[in-house]
């Protein structure tokens, strides 16, 4: 069994559950694994050992994983029956994959809490936990529903988003009158936020402003640019990151992102981002939460990355402390 005292008496083992992924691990898919593999390196500064597990490897009659991978000297190597002393969750979410983390908080150390994820990668539970901080929202449930739903929405265009998923995956805007390809039901139906003014002294056009809390503190804050004549601006989907220094935040972001950290003071470490767009340059709109913030940044922002790993880093570090502590 790979344990800590197997390692090394000084670290602790830190595993990064993902979803199950089809066919053989590619280390040569640099995109993937160079962050981890930065990520590993940096956790060793804390005394940590990173492995990355995907959920089906995991035994719960021996409450360990099967299998997983570590980075040591220059590769990725196969390691058997982990047993973490935290599990770090960057799985995708689901009606399914929430509950097999709500099984793994009972027997490990949980970041972020299940409960915290289904707020935020839920976006019905999200609107509902912050209806005042979005667009008018409507749950579609079945054919009949859209219709009656889009009859309330008072926007020319609008957003169509699958309950779950991130990186914009199966969000279309649509316009009334006009045909739009649905994802499977239920869905979220959303008034469209016009955010084509820009941000006063920030920027002049449509925008997507990211940021990111680590121990539920605002760490970071970047923009992101849709590609011409699109209204998405995922960075899956051609979008342009543009970092921002915090001091240069809009003043009248404050009550939304101070509602946001209220809300999420519930619950210990809470790790996610907050995805807003100014309308008419003044009025700030919600667009949804994330639990999970991407290691992937453009060339010329390796220091922000190092920014969010080492927030990451120290916050397993506090709660690795106050849970030795409670014992």
């Amino acid at each position: 069994m790979l344990e800590k005292h197997h390692i090394d008496d000084a670290f602790s083992l830190i595993l990064i559950l993902s979803a199950p992924v089809p066919g053989e691990f590619d280390e040569t898919d640099r995109k993937s694994h160079s962050p981890y593999e930065i990520f590993t390196q940096e956790a060793e500064q804390y005394g940590f050992q990173i492995v990355r597990a995907s959920a089906d490897s995991y035994d719960p009659a021996a409450k360990v994983f099967r299998s997983a991978r570590t980075f040591k000297d220059g590769t990725w190597q196969m390691v058997s029956n982990v047993k973490p002393d935290l599990i770090y969750d960057k799985m995708t979410s689901s009606p399914e994959t929430l509950s097999l983390k709500r099984t793994l908080a009972t027997t490990f150390l949980f970041l972020n809490d299940p409960p915290l994820s289904e707020i935020t990668d839920n976006k019905w539970l999200t609107y509902q936990a912050f209806p005042h901080l979005h667009k008018p929202s409507f749950l579609v449930e079945s054919p009949d529903d859209f219709p009656r739903a889009l009859s309330k929405i008072k926007t020319e265009r609008y957003f169509v988003k699958p309950l779950f998923g991130n990186s914009g995956a199966g969000v279309v805007t649509g316009k009334k009158g006009e045909s739009v390809s649905l994802p499977d039901f239920p869905f979220l139906l959303q008034e469209f936020i016009d955010s084509s003014q820009g941000i006063p002294e920030i920027c002049s056009g449509p925008h997507d402003l990211r940021l990111i809390f680590v121990n539920n503190t605002l760490i970071q804050s970047y923009l992101r640019i849709p590609p011409k004549e699109s209204f998405l601006s995922n960075v899956a989907l051609g979008g342009r990151v543009l970092m921002l220094d915090l001091e240069r935040l809009p003043p009248l972001l404050q009550p939304l992102l101070e509602t946001v950290r209220e809300g999420m003071r519930a619950f210990p470490h809470a790790i996610y981002t907050v995805d807003c767009m100014l309308e008419n340059g003044k009025d700030p709109f919600l667009v949804e939460l994330n639990s999970k913030p991407g290691f992937s940044y453009e060339p010329g922002q390796e220091k922000d990355r190092l920014l969010l790993i080492n927030k990451l880093l120290s916050t397993f570090s506090l709660a690795l402390r106050e849970k030795e502590k409670a014992l």
